[in-house]
């Protein structure tokens, strides 16, 4: 029931189906890792939700993930934590804005 109408009202790729599909495969791929030391199925279920295949929220996180790698890489672990401090400032700032919405206007670099 509760899935139904959140998939009913939220915008296509929210479902909590969808969410939790994606939830219980991040926590296979990372469970054969930690025993096989095998990283194979985490970078298959890495590229499946940048894909979009887990829902929009897993994409998200998938994005933000390789953003904030990339800025660990050019600036270093400071230089990321200042940016990610700015970044939480810019969140907090968006009084009303949904979440959804916060996706489509996601600044590069939040300067």
């Amino acid at each position: 029931g509760v899935d139904a109408a959140i998939a009913y009202f939220a915008p296509k790729g929210y479902s909590l189906s969808e969410a939790l599909h994606g939830s219980a495969g991040a926590l296979a791929s990372f469970g054969e890792a930690v025993f096989t030391h095998d990283f194979e199925g985490i970078d298959e279920f890495h590229n499946r939700s940048m894909q979009g295949h887990y829902g929009r929220l897993l994409q998200f996180a998938g994005e933000s993930g390789e953003f904030w790698a990339a800025q660990l890489d050019e600036r270093g672990f400071w230089g990321t934590a200042g940016e990610f401090v700015r970044a939480m400032y810019w969140w907090v700032s968006l009084d009303g804005v949904k979440p959804y919405k916060i996706v489509d206007r996601w600044p590069i670099g939040f300067k």
